[in-house]
């Protein structure tokens, strides 16, 4: 019995294994270049590449210094708050207003931070975005002060009580953030600032240029 045989070369082989191993990868979508943005190339004649770049990566920058003023401006508003409650009943204004707003405190930054209060959208999207994103934790973390009163008092707060310091709280809290968005709330894009190093050598190089 005649036996017949057909033998492939092994270069064909590995060729055709990388190219089925090439189709499984995902594939990278690339995006497309603005027509209208005029590009060099480094390695062009007379360009010449010297300098402090900075790089736009479409990413909201919530810096620790906006972030301390939120909490910081979040921290008056509801000591505020608790002052013109205690001036009302008793009179008198003293460190008494601490304990007074500590429940609302706990409250608002336990739903801020969850909800996005401390957030881009907090200042860095607009008066209005602000103004949502406010309302949104102000509507689960002032309840949640009032509960906690009660629970400290053991009572359940009058009506009244409960009307004034929401219709206050969202005042104070929505109207200084809302005013904060629209004075300073400019979207920061891009990667860090330079520091003073890298401003002398921009300068440097400059006049090296000239």
């Amino acid at each position: 019995m005649n036996r017949c045989c057909t033998t492939i070369p092994l270069p064909s082989v590995l060729c055709t294994l990388k190219l089925w191993e090439a189709s499984r990868r995902p594939k990278v979508k690339v995006q497309e270049a603005d027509p209208n943005l005029k590009t060099y190339a480094v390695e062009d004649e007379n360009v010449v590449v010297e300098g402090v770049a900075k790089i736009d990566r479409g990413e909201d920058n919530m810096n620790l210094g906006r972030l301390a003023l939120l909490v910081a401006g979040d921290t008056v508003a509801l000591l505020l708050f608790a002052l013109a409650g205690k001036v009302s009943h008793s009179g008198t204004a003293d460190f008494g207003v601490v304990p007074t707003a500590a429940p609302f405190l706990v409250g608002w930054f336990a739903s801020a931070t969850l909800l996005g209060g401390y957030g881009a959208d907090a200042t860095l999207s607009g008066p209005l975005k602000a103004v949502t994103t406010t309302g949104i934790a102000w509507a689960v973390g002032i309840p949640l002060g009032i509960v906690i009163r009660g629970v400290l008092k053991g009572q359940v707060p009058p009506t009244p009580f409960i009307l004034v310091t929401l219709a206050s709280t969202f005042v104070l809290l929505v109207g200084w953030r809302a005013a904060l968005a629209a004075t300073g709330g400019k979207r920061d894009v891009g990667n860090r600032s330079g520091s003073a190093f890298e401003f002398l050598e921009l300068l440097s190089s400059l006049v090296r240029r000239w």
